[in-house]
């Protein structure tokens, strides 16, 4: 059966497809940062973002993607799955109960 995909197959798929995204996601980090020595201690080097982008406009994009990107959607999916499931489990109590209530009559 073509069709028929295995649990291990999906899950390795599904692993594929989180390390793809966020190698994608991490990829404009590599062209944003860059290394600037500190304005008032000469020698000191250290990674940083400002003066990478052309305009504040574009750093303000720049910070809420990320913002969205690392914080919100992975929020927003945790909330989504998490409740799916506790949905999911209160659905097959309640329809336990209903087999175990139906079970004495009769």
């Amino acid at each position: 059966k073509p069709l028929n995909v295995t649990w291990e197959a999906r899950v390795r798929r599904a692993l594929a497809v989180a390390w793809v995204c966020a190698g994608l996601a991490s990829l404009p980090q590599s062209f944003i940062f860059h290394l600037g020595e500190h304005p008032e201690v000469k020698g000191y080097f250290q990674c940083v973002s400002y003066g990478s982008l052309p305009t504040p406009r574009h750093e303000l994009a720049y910070f809420l993607l990320n913002m969205i990107l690392m914080y919100i959607a992975p929020l927003v999916s945790t909330l989504y799955c998490s409740s799916a499931a506790l949905l999911e489990i209160i659905r097959r109590a309640n329809t336990a109960n209903d087999k175990m209530r139906r079970s004495g009559v009769g």
